[in-house]
């Protein structure tokens, strides 16, 4: 992101530390730090579709169509960065553990009001 003076602001939200034949393929070793966060999201059932995929390859063994289910959740930015002022040296990269941005960004995506149910 950039604010209105034109210093950029970043956040890595991923995992740092790991290694792999290519970037596109996943590490056969865990990562140094995962940085997972566990989030609970409260959805009324209108929230979700189950929809019914028909098969592209004429050789699929079973007639039945692939179940795809579609969750409508909004995320909002304003909760992720609140009280941080984006600025580049309060950018998250996760490049130290003890950085105090990113403990604060991570325990601002653990609130419940960071994940909502989308409005249709």
């Amino acid at each position: 992101m950039q604010n209105d003076a034109g210093d950029t602001w970043s956040f890595h939200l991923g995992s740092i530390g790991c290694v792999s034949a290519a970037m596109v393929r996943a590490p056969q070793r865990p990562c140094a730090q995962a940085n997972l966060t566990a989030v609970d999201i409260l959805l009324s059932s209108d929230a979700i579709q189950v929809l019914d995929i028909p098969q592209s390859n004429a050789s699929a063994k079973s007639s039945v169509a692939t179940k795809k289910i579609h969750i409508n959740i909004s995320i909002h930015l304003d909760e992720i960065i609140k009280n941080i002022t984006p600025t580049r040296k309060t950018s998250c990269m996760f490049s130290g553990i003890d950085n105090t941005t990113c403990n604060e960004l991570v325990e601002n995506l653990k609130r419940n009001v960071v994940f909502t149910q989308a409005l249709k």
